[in-house]
């Protein structure tokens, strides 16, 4: 799709000849020539049609004709820039006109009413045709798309119409791009590959983008689908922006809108998922929106973190599912995540790029992006490490040096006053799995390499998941000793006077396959628990106290805290 598509309210474009004669209607075909590029359709002589959908803008409405005519507004206003174009437009050159019908809404989906389609039909080839009383031969039904339609009228006129539908956006993302948080990556998806990808951004909560800073993106194509990215700079600390994802040439996706995180918060709130897969199909997405749903009226949420297994398989159905299923928080709440086993091993070749291709996020240099990443940010006081445990190195399933070398680095350079390290797979789990996960091989080799780096810098937390049980350790040192620490109870919420070793836990199961304990090593807990699903964590960071509550929804999406803890230092 070229130039045409814009706009986030979805239509139909007719464009129809108003000439005056027969020597009139020649000299229009000869000099309103569409653009080589033009995605307009001379039809049955005289009407341009084009099946694009989407409102349009004067300057691309002249691009279809190389800028060679005017536009006039039924109110006789010349149009240009960015100005939509309403019905009734003129489009002229010389002693040639053509007249712009808007005509057949369409939803952000891109599915038609078959009314329309109907009328559609009537008005282009005066057809006496409903097709509502034709769908069940047509085998249409309210799904019906764009797509449909376009085929359905290649079949029946000839004419060689295209449909807009295949890059409507989908699957929309945001993440902090860079390391101090000061900007935003957004990703989104399409059926087909975006040609010129943009993300606009306008101040405050609102629909209007006429004044909108535009920043073009990138796309390439995936595993069934297309995801196009771009980067949002200069933005302002506290304040709220509006932006519509899409395409240049005019199509644009719904509005949503983010507030950029304060620059120096006193206090924040951040959520944290993991293992939202299911392994029902049926049921994909809907424990991760149950969370959503809990978490969001609970706590002021600033952004969200996930320790990975997003889905049970990385075809693009499941992922479509899963993150259309949250998109009225996710194109809102920026969201970090890692991978998780699902996204890269368990998924063998078509685990290709799929934390990239789903979360844009800097990466720092290393050697590949294949089957994750490492990265960290920097967020008010805190700063994460955020580890890829599907990286392993030596034959002993420990990290690559690469990624070790990386994260000392990191932390030598760390100075802010908390430090929580994210990772899919625990070193200092009690979950069961297929067997006693403490004495999985892999997890040995972890723990013996992870354990002492995080004490030697002192991280405080180490969120972690894969096992999907919930846990939170007693504060242990770099040698897998428990380190005693004074505690204190506020509101009921047990806290650790500033513990000198690290302390460990897990979101539990954020989706729908809950796990069992294994009774092993109970004395370096303080809290377990299994069988629960949609659960998560809900961290608030202050100056001096960091608090974490495990919670699970009950009745609905009621939140319970079926435990609290936290750190004072």
């Amino acid at each position: 799709m070229k130039k045409l598509l814009s706009g986030f309210i979805s239509l139909f474009i007719l464009v129809s000849v108003s000439l005056i004669n027969q020597h009139t209607n020649a000299a229009a075909n000869e000099k309103l020539q569409l653009s080589a590029e033009s995605n307009l359709t001379l039809i049955n002589r005289n009407t341009y049609m084009t099946g694009i959908c989407g409102t349009i803008t004067a300057d691309s409405l002249m691009g279809e004709f190389a800028h060679t005519v005017t536009l006039t507004s039924p109110e006789g206003v010349v149009l240009s820039g960015d100005a939509l174009v309403p019905s009734d437009t003129v489009v002229s050159k010389g002693t040639a006109s053509i007249r712009v019908l808007i005509y057949g809404d369409v939803n952000r989906s891109g599915h038609l009413n078959l009314s329309d389609v109907s009328s559609m039909l009537k008005f282009i080839a005066k057809w006496d045709i409903d097709v509502c009383d034709a769908a069940i031969d047509l085998n249409w039904d309210s799904k019906n798309t764009l797509a449909d339609v376009s085929l359905l009228l290649k079949k029946i006129s000839g004419w060689n119409v295209c449909i807009g539908v295949d890059i409507v956006p989908e699957q929309i993302t945001l993440s902090y791009y860079d390391k101090d948080c000061t900007a935003i990556g957004v990703i989104w998806h399409s059926a087909k590959k975006t040609h010129h990808p943009a993300v606009q951004v306008a101040e405050g909560i609102t629909d209007d983008f006429r004044d909108a800073k535009t920043y073009l993106g990138d796309t390439n194509t995936g595993s069934g689908d297309a995801n196009s990215r771009a980067i949002l700079t200069d933005l302002e600390p506290g304040k709220t922006y509006s932006y519509r994802v899409g395409d240049t040439s005019g199509f644009w996706g719904d509005p949503a809108y983010f507030t950029m995180g304060e620059e120096d918060p006193s206090e924040f709130t951040f959520v944290c998922f993991t293992d939202t897969q299911s392994r029902d199909s049926r049921d994909t997405g809907i424990c991760f929106k149950t969370a959503w749903r809990t978490a969001s009226p609970a706590y002021d949420i600033d952004f969200a973190v996930h320790c990975g297994d997003v889905v049970e398989s990385v075809d693009p159905y499941s992922w479509r599912e899963m993150l259309e299923t949250s998109s009225d928080y996710l194109r809102s709440i920026p969201i970090m995540a890692v991978s998780g086993n699902h996204e890269t091993s368990y998924a063998g070749n078509d685990g290709f790029k799929m934390q990239y291709n789903h979360f844009n996020t800097h990466v720092p240099d290393q050697t590949s992006v294949e089957k994750g990443y490492f990265y960290s940010f920097t967020y008010g006081n805190v700063h994460f490490v955020m580890l890829n445990t599907n990286n392993q190195g030596t034959v002993d399933d420990s990290l690559s040096d690469e990624q070790i070398t990386w994260l000392r680095s990191d932390l030598e350079e760390n100075d802010a006053k908390w430090t929580i390290a994210v990772m899919h797979h625990p070193i200092y789990s009690t979950g069961s799995g297929s067997s006693d996960r403490w004495e999985d091989p892999m997890v040995i080799a972890m723990r013996a390499q992870l354990a002492p780096i995080f004490a030697e810098y002192g991280v405080d937390i180490v969120l972690a998941g894969h096992d999907h049980i919930y846990y939170c350790t007693h504060p242990i040192d770099g040698s897998e000793n428990i380190v005693s620490a004074t505690t204190e109870i506020i509101d009921g919420t047990v806290y650790y006077n500033d513990p000198e070793g690290v302390i460990y836990t897990t979101p539990g199961c954020t989706g729908s396959s809950a796990r069992s304990l294994c009774d092993t090593h109970p004395e370096y807990y303080r809290h377990l628990k299994d069988g629960m699903t949609r659960s998560f964590l809900a961290v608030t960071v202050e100056e001096n106290k960091l608090t974490v509550d495990f919670c699970i929804p009950v009745l609905g999406t009621e939140c319970e805290v079926y435990d609290s803890w936290g750190i004072i230092k």
